[in-house]
């Protein structure tokens, strides 16, 4: 389930996903049917994702169904990140091929930090 949100800024237009993560997000991140057009063009062949002052590159992968997804590199940054099934992540897109991403814990809705802070 993905929600897109648009930040208007004066400068540009930023924008901003989230998603639940499932079971079957554990190894590919599948951008929905309503990301693809917004992001087309814009990603690939790989993205970097940062979260905590950290940053990790994941592998935008096109799949047989036309749609694209993380793919290397996102089981390293759900495990680096302590993601769990029904986590929210947000993706706020900070430039071609960059997010920046917040984790809320599923359960109490809290942002997770890392364990550094």
């Amino acid at each position: 389930m993905a929600m897109q949100l648009n930040e208007r800024t004066p400068q540009k237009n930023k924008t901003k996903f989230g998603t639940v993560i499932s079971s079957d997000q554990q190894s590919q991140m599948v951008f929905e049917d309503i990301l693809q057009a917004e992001f087309q063009g814009e990603l690939g062949p790989t993205c970097q994702l940062e979260n905590n002052q950290k940053i990790w590159t994941v592998e935008v992968k096109l799949l047989a169904d036309g749609l694209k997804c993380f793919d290397d590199g996102w089981q390293k940054f759900q495990t680096d990140n302590n993601i769990k099934v029904g986590d929210v992540v947000f993706f706020h897109l900070v430039s071609s091929n960059s997010f920046h991403v917040d984790i809320y814990d599923g359960v109490t809705q809290c942002l997770k930090m890392s364990d550094d802070e």
